[in-house]
């Protein structure tokens, strides 16, 4: 089996998440090491990764704050946000 980056050798496995029992949430991408690995699997530069996930959060936090509730109003934000890339 080669690794994701096509390169011949021995199986990596990186860990880009991990549960945080103490806090009951998942630590998500909290190391370089963890983003460089994602986007290595993703086959994008670091950065545009990082970008995207900025982008992700703000829609995330925007439906939080504005609070559309209706399953219309979130296809919706989600659509908007898809047609925006």
């Amino acid at each position: 089996m080669e690794p994701a980056d096509g390169t011949p050798g021995e199986l990596k496995v990186s860990r880009i998440a991990s549960w945080d029992a103490e806090k009951d949430a998942f630590a998500v991408l909290k190391s370089p090491e963890q983003v460089a690995a994602l986007a290595a699997r993703l086959q994008m530069p670091e950065t545009t990764l990082s970008l995207e996930l900025e982008r992700r959060s703000r829609l995330l936090e925007s439906l939080l704050r504005d609070g559309p509730t209706e399953q219309e109003e979130i296809e919706r934000a989600v659509a908007a946000y898809r047609g925006s890339a």
